[in-house]
């Protein structure tokens, strides 16, 4: 099933439009999930976001806002309330905010959940039912504890505690679950552009030929992959 149109894929490829499949009761007794994503930054309608629900073909695909965001955010399913009946999401920022929808979470510093090194893995440490924003920033693990309760499809998040765990001499991202993001789309195509003239136009490719899981990771295959840029191309 295509849920991006011809017109979308040609202003940037697939893998560039960040997805989550969020829980969204949208008034109806049985709820669903939906496919959400994000516009990319730097074209039309940049950062915008959209929704289609899975269960519930009878309701077209609809915007729920602009983020805000570009795509160095990292977005994910939020997991946090049953009674909410929006779209039930989490983005974590690269200057270490995290948000769910558009509620900003109380952090005991605005940078508390780091840059975008921190990786998220928000998940339910203390077996209420409900995810706690979480990060690895390098060999330390911060959990968020919150309560969170909804008026009117209102989100108020309560900081109760805050926990940091210190993993030794772990530096690398403990294996989890990718959440997409972490990098601008225009600074990948950027950067794209860059190696592509570093290697004196012995390439003819276009960022839209560029396949996962190369393309969404190409900041990370030219930096610590790749023996060379042209790796990045040929894989």
């Amino acid at each position: 099933v295509a849920y991006l149109t011809p017109a979308q894929l040609a202003e940037a490829p697939g893998w560039a439009w960040l997805a989550s499949t969020p829980w969204n009761s949208l008034g109806m007794t049985d709820g669903g999930y939906d496919l959400m994503y994000k516009v990319p930054d730097g074209i039309e309608q940049s950062n915008e976001l959209f929704f289609t629900p899975l269960m519930h073909s009878d309701v077209p695909t609809q915007s729920v806002g602009n983020s805000g965001q570009d795509n160095d955010v990292y977005l994910g399913e939020a997991n946090i309330i049953d009674n909410y009946s929006g779209e039930d999401f989490w983005m974590k920022t690269p200057d270490g905010k995290w948000f769910i929808y558009t509620t900003l979470l109380p952090t005991p510093t605005d940078d508390y959940f780091g840059g975008i090194l921190c990786r998220p893995i928000p998940a339910d440490y203390d077996g209420d039912g409900i995810n706690e924003p979480a990060v690895q920033c390098g060999s330390t693990w911060r959990i968020g504890y919150y309560s969170f309760t909804s008026v009117n499809d209102e989100i108020t998040a309560t900081l109760k505690s805050v926990r940091e765990i210190a993993l030794g001499l772990a530096l690398d991202p403990l294996p989890a679950y990718v959440y997409p993001g972490g990098i601008k789309y225009q600074d990948t195509v950027d950067l794209y552009n860059y190696y592509k003239e570093e290697l004196g136009g012995t390439k003819t490719s276009t960022i839209f030929d560029v396949l996962p899981p190369i393309g969404p990771y190409f900041a990370q295959c030219v930096k610590t992959w790749a023996l060379d840029a042209a790796y990045c191309w040929d894989k």
